[in-house]
């Protein structure tokens, strides 16, 4: 566990030149710290979940979750309260695939801060209401996904219900039955 209050900071979650981390990683940025994060950097792995989480009015000047074809198994970026983002460089990863979740949920942030997470498989609004307002959330999708599949289940349901209530009907007298 890494956890800085104040000054500025270049923080990697893995070493680099293709060594391998095997555990979990918690980086947090909180009080007036400044911090520039990589989860897994250059041909580096960090076999575990590398979690970061920048709090109150700390600054995040950039965040590679993996950079420089590093790779983590799991990777979590969590903004809490009003922190600053001072760069503009936001990603979950730059090796391709987007990876990791990038969890907004407890940041004030404006839709416009919100547009600066790329390349994360998963992205949590915050709580804020412009966010709110622009941001289309995989848990929200699920939800809406879910509900559709449950109905269309209902319905499929009534209409067997009918099929065997016709079927049973027609075989109480066997001259009515087609299939005898």
């Amino acid at each position: 566990m890494i956890s800085v209050e104040s000054g500025k900071f270049v923080l990697y979650g893995s070493c680099s030149g293709g060594t391998t981390l095997k555990g979990n990683v918690e980086i947090r940025v909180k009080g007036t710290a400044e911090a520039e994060v990589a989860g897994a950097y250059m041909n580096s792995t960090v076999d575990g979940k590398v979690t970061v989480t920048v709090e109150d009015q700390a600054s995040l000047s950039e965040f590679l979750g993996e950079q420089n074809k590093g790779s983590a198994k799991e990777l979590e970026l969590i903004l809490m309260g009003s922190p600053k983002l001072d760069g503009r460089t936001f990603r979950g990863t730059v090796n391709g695939t987007p990876k990791g979740t990038s969890n907004l949920r407890q940041a004030s942030l404006s839709p416009e801060q919100v547009e600066k997470f790329k390349d994360f498989a998963e992205i949590l609004k915050a709580d804020s209401p412009a966010a709110e307002e622009n941001l289309l959330t995989k848990p929200a999708v699920e939800a809406e996904t879910e509900a559709m599949e449950k109905e269309k289940a209902a319905e499929e349901a009534v209409a067997i219900e009918k099929m065997i209530a016709e079927s049973v009907s027609n075989f109480s007298d066997p001259e009515e039955s087609d299939f005898l």
